[in-house]
């Protein structure tokens, strides 16, 4: 299956791909990434072997796709690619170190544009948002019915209903 370049029936699509050593954590990930985006529906499993799987699912904007890989390489990471007709945005989260910035570039007719980098860990701005929420400053914002749901909607592709379901 090709990596979401195009559209399908006239919507953009989004490719979200992580390389992990746990496909459970890959898919929870990939799907805590984009929950603030997008609602996934009908999670549904395409293919999937020892070493990864293919995933699609509805939104109510774009197409989403899936894909998890399982290696022992150096590149573990979450990429994430919306592709539309005029422009494609591509975001690179590499998972080697905390301090590593996340690259994303813009895609369209005039070329290749990355915005600034960031050089703020993850595990900081977790810790900042933690230190909001005790303080009340603001939230976490991703509780754990979060948690819960996103676990509930991979159970299925994962084949382990009972095990990441809570039952």
């Amino acid at each position: 299956m090709a990596t979401g370049a195009g559209r399908v029936a006239g919507r953009p699509s989004s490719v979200v791909s992580i390389v992990d050593d746990d496909p459970a954590t890959a898919l929870v990930d990939q799907l805590a990434a984009v929950a603030d985006l997008v609602e996934v529906r009908n999670l549904r499993l395409v293919h999937r072997t020892a070493a990864g799987y293919l995933a699609t699912a509805e939104t109510e904007g774009p197409w989403l796709t899936l894909t998890g890989v399982t290696a022992g390489v150096a590149d573990q990471g979450l990429s994430v690619d919306v592709v539309g007709a005029g422009r494609r945005w591509q975001v690179r989260f590499d998972g080697t170190a905390p301090a590593v910035p996340a690259v994303v570039t813009r895609h369209d007719r005039s070329g290749a544009h990355s915005r600034p980098l960031i050089h703020e860990s993850g595990h900081r701005a977790a810790w900042e948002r933690l230190h909001e929420a005790i303080t009340g400053a603001g939230s976490v914002g991703w509780s754990l019915d979060d948690l819960a749901g996103t676990l509930a909607l991979a159970a299925p592709v994962l084949g382990h209903r009972k095990e990441y379901a809570g039952e």
